[in-house]
């Protein structure tokens, strides 16, 4: 429109030309990232334009819409300032019909995706107050079940409060008779209820859902509620076979309105589910993406093949087919590096990190996840950046444990396992300092958790005690969350810290708890809380012990593997009624006293309860203490006995009770 006085025509096809650019860039694989950087400038000179007109709804609008495309962009901290200020201008000029709420979901949404959550549910308890002050009560409603959202964010503790802000939404909705949004909140309540883990209430409310977008007429949302309400089904347990039908119906609805995208989305689910569920079949699941991906191809759709080639990752991982997962993982990598997209171009590296991590590939692993770390950087995405050093913590902490094994006397390997360990902890250190700073509960949690790993292998006695109170505070995070897995790990790191430190009982206790909850779930990781609980109380728990390898699926299970099989050397089965012969307590404690002081102790101030480590022990010289105890005694000892059993009265007691074997 070059050459007329029509300006506000002129910024509307700005904005047109913007929308192309931006919607093609964030979907075809063969987009140029120009684009989007072009689609962004034209929407800028458009809100400039109208405001410039005094067309300060319009630019509010404009305003809005680069913030949603900032996000999609995946780069929240700049859109949350774009829709702070869209909200500022629908305030001003006291515009409703939704506006107030969309600019306060999209700044919930920016907060979240930063991983801020508590500015998250801050930024909606604001909102609701102006909202309930100006009594909008579509907008009040909107912002309840924004604020809801954000709350479920929070965890578990937060689950009751988010239930009643989504509640007062429905109420709300349905006394205004506001039938357009009372199936979106309907749907929204049965996603809380889900978390909640009320999978009958959340079917209920699903239905609902349906029920009123088919009234309405809404295929879409229609189709995108079906693929919810199967789910739902499939979790009960009760009902999975009308869960795969209604996902069936959900994708055939989506074919019929020609949304790909979603259709691929809903086989992903249905992949996931023959994945986790009892009558699912994983091999039927990779088929079923095989063709999702076919479809995202036949749209260049990246977006959607990325996300394909996620769920084919962790098929295959979950399948322990790591060469597969290995070759996926490389060609999402190549996929987002096509597409210039750099934050799911790190995001995949991550992924990719950690499949070598699964194979043993460690220098592979911590190349893979130091990229991922560059491109968070450049991006100023400290979260992605601390979730880079936690793998890069990993890393280097199993090439410290491959570096030397039990019986290694070799000085320079030793030096290099310190070293690995040196830069695992100062990773670890900065992983902790931009998850507290970043308030990101999750990444501190894991970042505390893998600093306790470190520390518990660095042997350092005055830090044992941090490594409790740390892996006790992510515990109770984990626990929150329902992530079992890293709670179960926590309580792990707080027995070995404890036994260290020589608190046997609350150590026996706290091993206990990560045994509980891994035998709730069946989990091949019970084998490490075992071997922790068999060197405290010997004999009565490696029996039990069950005959599968231990897991591989995380690089976690390699960092808490303990060499425990200790047995002596040509020992043979007692006769009936014989009693085992071991080793003299008196001859045993002598000996290790004497080892001792061949290397920096002073052997006539040590007493018995005394740990080794408070007279000058350190990592290195535990390795060699330990390598004297095993040739001295002929027996086979554990590479961490010296911080398993940190006196000479538990060495005594543990290695006399193997004697007997």
């Amino acid at each position: 429109m070059e050459g007329t006085d029509d300006t506000p025509g002129k910024a509307e096809a700005l904005h047109a030309v913007s929308m192309a650019r931006v919607l093609g860039a964030t979907s075809m694989a063969n987009a140029l990232s120009e684009d989007f950087d072009l689609g962004i400038d034209c929407a800028r000179e458009a809100e400039e334009t109208f405001s410039q007109t005094g067309l300060k709804k319009r630019a509010g609008k404009e305003l809005l819409w680069i913030a949603e495309a900032l996000m999609l962009h995946e780069t929240p901290l700049e859109a949350l300032e774009y829709a702070q200020s869209a909200l500022d201008t629908f305030i001003d000029i006291d515009i409703q019909n939704g506006w107030q709420a969309t600019a306060v979901e999209t700044i919930v949404l920016a907060h979240l995706l930063s991983n801020d959550v508590e500015s998250a549910v801050r930024a909606a308890r604001e909102s609701l107050e102006v909202q309930q002050a100006s009594e909008h009560r579509r907008e009040e409603a909107a912002v309840y079940s924004i604020l809801s959202h954000a709350l479920l964010e929070r965890g578990s503790h937060s689950q009751e409060e988010a239930l009643r802000m989504e509640l007062k939404a429905v109420e709300l909705a349905e006394a205004m008779g506001d039938s357009k949004m009372l199936p979106r909140l309907m749907h929204n309540l049965s996603i809380v209820h889900m978390e909640r883990q009320d999978y009958h209430a959340a079917i209920k409310a699903s239905q609902q859902a349906v029920e009123l977008f088919h009234e309405d007429g809404n295929i879409t949302q229609e189709a995108m509620t079906l693929h919810a309400l199967g789910y739902y089904n499939c979790l009960t347990g009760e009902h999975q076979q009308q869960g795969m039908e209604f996902l069936t119906e959900s994708q055939e609805l989506l074919r019929d309105v020609g949304n790909r995208r979603e259709e691929v989305f809903v086989m992903c689910t249905q992949a996931m589910l023959h994945a986790v569920l009892p009558s699912g079949d994983i091999a039927t699941g990779i088929r079923n993406l095989e063709k999702g991906r076919a479809i995202a191809q036949g749209e260049s759709d990246w977006r959607a093949e990325g996300t394909v080639l996620e769920f084919l990752v962790n098929l295959h991982v979950e399948k322990k087919d790591f060469k597969a997962a290995l070759d996926l993982a490389t060609q999402r990598v190549d996929l987002m590096r096509k597409t210039s997209w750099k934050v799911a171009e790190a995001a995949a590296r991550l992924s990719l990190s950690h499949i070598r991590l699964h194979r043993e590939e460690y220098k592979e692993a911590l190349t893979e996840a130091r990229r991922a770390q560059t491109i968070y950087q450049q991006l100023s995405n400290r979260v992605g950046e601390g979730y880079s050093l936690v793998l890069i913590v990993q890393g280097y902490i199993a090439m410290a444990d491959m570096t030397v094994s039990p019986d290694t006397t070799d000085a320079d390997a030793q030096d290099s396992r310190l070293r690995n360990l040196e830069k695992a902890f100062r990773a670890a250190v900065q992983a902790v300092g931009i998850g507290r700073t970043n308030r990101d509960k999750h990444l501190h949690a894991m970042a505390k958790l893998w600093r306790g790993q470190v520390q518990i292998r660095r042997g350092s006695m005055s830090m044992l005690q941090e490594v409790v109170d740390d892996c006790k505070d992510a515990a109770v995070f984990f626990r929150q969350r329902q992530d079992w897995e890293n709670e179960a790990m926590c309580m792990l790191m707080v027995a070995l810290a404890k036994n260290s430190l020589g608190r046997l009982d609350e150590a026996k206790e706290n091993a206990k708890i990560a045994l509980d909850l891994h035998l709730e779930r069946e989990s091949e990781g019970e084998v490490h809380a075992r071997e922790l609980l068999e060197r405290l109380e010997p004999g009565q728990w490696m029996e039990k012990r069950a005959v599968s390898a231990p897991p591989v699926k995380t690089v976690e299970a390699e960092a808490t593997k303990k060499d425990v099989e200790v047995s002596k050397s040509g020992s043979q089965p007692l006769a009936e009624g014989e009693e085992p012969k071991g080793l003299s307590r008196q001859v045993v404690s002598s000996t290790i006293k004497a080892l001792a002081g061949n290397l920096v102790i002073d052997v006539d101030l040590l007493s018995g309860d005394a740990p080794l480590m408070d007279f000058g022990l350190d990592s290195l010289s535990g390795v060699e203490l330990r390598n004297a105890m095993s040739n001295q005694f002929s027996l086979k000892l554990p590479q961490t006995i010296i911080f398993d059993m940190p006196t000479v009265r538990s060495l005594t007691a543990f290695i006399v009770e193997v004697s007997k074997r």
